[in-house]
């Protein structure tokens, strides 16, 4: 009698359907893991695009700094570019929403003359009373910058905001 040792037919196809089997998920959860990278490089995209937008807004003029979702210029070129903007393959758009804003704040003025004042040690500190300061809605403005994109059918915006002094007063 003769012994033959190896795999039968069909042990060998249970063997590719179990494999198969545990595969397909896996698979399934490589495709989502994609996306979810895809979706967050475009969120990256969106924050880096709307930074980029907020520091050229700082280098408009006061004036000139208005709501808008076209390009701002002067002097015929163009120095805050606003709208549509395609990066990788997918397209976003940026506008600027501007709002002039009255600014107050609260202080205490640091006696800088005291005998033992010391920069190093604020013990030595020594406080004056509590003043406010009112800054009127003509000299200050909220510059939010505003970038969205749709994704799977629903609206995504990203938002960065600062304040704009006009320091010609």
């Amino acid at each position: 009698m003769r012994s033959e040792s190896g795999f039968t037919l069909t042990e060998i196809i249970f063997s590719v359907l179990i494999l198969a089997g545990t595969m397909i998920p896996i698979a399934a959860m490589m495709g989502q893991g994609f996306e979810g990278t895809r979706r967050d490089q475009r969120q990256i995209v969106a924050i880096q695009l709307c930074q980029a937008r907020l520091n050229q807004a700082l280098a408009v003029s006061f004036d000139a700094l208005v709501s808008s979702n076209a390009s701002i210029a002067s002097a015929g070129q163009v120095i805050l570019p606003l709208g549509d903007v395609e990066i990788e393959n997918f397209t976003f758009n940026v506008s600027l929403r501007v709002v002039e804003r009255g600014v107050s704040y609260s202080f205490r003025e640091v006696n800088v003359n005291a005998a033992n004042y010391t920069v190093e040690d604020p013990t030595t500190w020594v406080f004056g009373p509590e003043e406010t300061l009112n800054i009127p809605a003509n000299v200050a403005k909220v510059a939010t910058v505003v970038v969205s994109w749709i994704e799977h059918g629903a609206q995504q915006n990203v938002e960065m905001s600062t304040f704009k002094a006009n320091l010609e007063l």
